[in-house]
């Protein structure tokens, strides 16, 4: 799993829980311009970080800040500059690489 960022993203002290269970406790990153992988054990956080950075879910604590200005008030302006890329992506069978990219981008546009 990684993340694409062209700029600067701070996390800071990210907190994440499901019900009662944290999953996240107090996440201090900063990541720069280029790709990032999150390696770890099966359970040790990575989905729900990315879902967190990827505003899919928001933080219990602590906040998140691209380019000096929070993610929420960025809002979708935001996802010109960040994307992931999953472990397992779900692709169309019946797409070859070219047209998948091709259609990727129509709806990027």
């Amino acid at each position: 799993m990684g993340v694409i960022i062209l700029a600067t993203l701070d996390l800071q002290g990210i907190q994440c829980a499901y019900g009662s269970n944290v999953i996240l406790d107090d996440v201090n990153i900063s990541l720069n311009n280029g790709v990032t992988a999150l390696l770890g054990l099966n359970g040790a956080g990575k989905t729900t970080l990315i879902k967190t950075i990827m505003r899919l879910i928001k933080p219990k604590e602590g906040r998140i800040v691209f380019n000096g200005e929070d993610i929420y008030k960025l809002k979708s302006r935001y996802y010109d500059y960040v994307g992931y890329m999953p472990q397992m992506p779900v692709l169309y069978d019946n797409f070859k690489a070219y047209d998948f990219c091709t259609y990727m981008a129509g709806l990027k546009v």
